[in-house]
């Protein structure tokens, strides 16, 4: 099988085959489609099995000359995606070969393949859309249609936003919490916006108080499986006045009766997990593998 496996530069790769298979399977998020990758990653290498039947990204950067596979901000999950035996060792030897040092998150399907590499699990949440709004609602948690109702009767509404402002203001209320994320990444982060906005794949929403005033954004992405809540963010009173609760049931409301999934992206962090679970989301699990196959006197330079 090994044979049938090429790593290949990113400017190698037929997008549209690249493409045919992320659509085609449930695993294929959006981080991996070609347009994603090419703005989101400093640069990257394809592995493909056959004509395209199974595909992985691998994002790579150098430091002190040294190639290593990295998870890009923004890319929450990537693995192995299409048509392949998942206890074939074959994958992870073709990884190993193209870097010694990676840190890389593999997608909700991928834990057999991984299963021969240490590995640790990490929390994504999902909520299935195809319900009415009404239905939906009726399953949150008593606390969050307590939030709903004090959002609204608080004066909060929801208007169009647009990335640019959301990216701002991510920057300004979470980046604290992301240091590793740098102005350069941010960059990425508005040229890939730009991009989806173009294939109105993109939903900016903004809450504002009764005064006219800003106080959270969201940015969604969606494909054709998914709806992502990759960009939300709430000043202090926006969180007082429960506007995410509000912002995210409105989104929630658009689409309902519909074969999305919302993915709200998740978080290992528990007050996070709790806050998502009152929608009725449900846990659907990615895991990340570290390896440091660096000669040992490189090992003691990057420790």
């Amino acid at each position: 099988m090994a044979s049938l496996i090429h790593i290949i530069p990113s400017k190698e790769i037929d997008p549209l085959k690249w493409n045919a298979c992320i659509d085609n399977n449930d695993n294929g998020l959006i981080y991996s489609q070609y347009e994603y990758l090419n703005a989101i990653a400093d640069n990257w290498h394809g592995l493909v099995v056959g004509d395209y039947e199974a595909v992985m990204a691998l994002p790579w950067r150098k430091k002190w000359g040294i190639q290593y596979v990295y998870t890009p901000p923004f890319m929450q999950q990537s693995g192995l995606i299409g048509e392949y035996p998942l206890n074939d060792s074959s994958i992870i030897k073709e990884l190993n070969k193209f870097s010694s040092y990676i840190t890389y998150n593999f997608n909700f399907e991928n834990e057999e393949l991984i299963g021969s590499v240490p590995f640790t699990t990490h929390t994504n949440l999902v909520l299935l859309l195809a319900d009415t709004h009404q239905n939906i609602q009726d399953k949150y948690a008593k606390s969050l249609q307590r939030n709903l109702q004090k959002a609204i009767s608080n004066g909060v509404t929801i208007t169009n936003g647009n990335h640019s402002e959301s990216i701002a203001w991510y920057k300004k209320y979470q980046g604290n919490k992301i240091a590793h994320v740098s102005n350069a990444d941010y960059e990425h982060l508005n040229d890939l916006l730009t991009i989806l906005d173009k294939k109105e794949s993109l939903n900016c929403q903004n809450a504002i108080n009764k005064q006219g005033e800003l106080i959270a954004t969201i940015v969604c992405l969606k494909d054709s499986k998914r709806i992502y809540n990759l960009l939300p963010s709430s000043s202090e009173e926006g969180k007082e006045l429960s506007a995410m609760h509000l912002l995210l049931d409105n989104i929630i409301t658009q689409n309902a009766c519909s074969k999305y999934l919302f993915d709200f992206e998740g978080s290992d962090i528990k007050g996070v997990q709790q806050f998502y679970n009152q929608f009725g989301a449900i846990a659907q699990p990615y895991f990340r593998i570290h390896q440091n196959n660096l000669p040992f006197w490189l090992k003691l330079i990057k420790n």
